[in-house]
């Protein structure tokens, strides 16, 4: 099954179980893998393969705001030149920036 933005934003209501965010634990987890691991770019390639287009761009744009260097390397390994995030989405993002 491939996720949508849909199930992205829907992480902001569930926490794990270890009480976090769950959507603030993925992106935390994306940017862990960029800075702590040997092969983090792959790690982060393999998470987000399992999203659509438009959930791609998504991940990426919000990426952008917490690491852009990870952001930069995952579009690069996608092949995605400009992510293109619908204006509605984007507030989703800006929306989550204003709430941390």
């Amino acid at each position: 099954m491939v996720n949508t933005v849909e199930d992205i934003i829907e992480m902001k209501n569930h926490t794990n179980n270890l009480g976090v965010n769950v959507y603030d634990w993925f992106f935390t987890d994306l940017e862990n893998n960029y800075i702590s691991k040997l092969n983090g770019t792959k790690r982060n390639v393999s998470i987000v393969e399992n999203y659509d287009e438009e959930s791609q761009a998504y991940i990426i744009q919000q990426l952008f705001y917490i690491n852009k260097n990870a952001a930069d390397e995952l579009m690069k390994e996608l092949k995605i030149v400009e992510p293109f995030v619908s204006n509605e989405n984007y507030n989703h993002i800006i929306q989550t920036l204003n709430n941390n």
